[in-house]
């Protein structure tokens, strides 16, 4: 049973990250001209947080 949970967990964290990863990427280029200092301001952030 517990190995079962700790697949299904790790499933569904894969499945969250996969859709916050292309959410994020839709987000940052849906536009034409958006700089680089953005992009490289939102890692630096995130990857703070993370």
């Amino acid at each position: 049973m517990t190995l079962m949970n700790q697949h299904v967990n790790f499933i569904i964290s894969v499945v969250l990250m996969i859709g916050f990863a292309l959410m994020l990427y839709k987000f940052l280029f849906k536009g034409e001209g958006q700089h680089i200092y953005f992009l490289l301001l939102v890692g630096l952030i995130l990857g703070t947080f993370f």
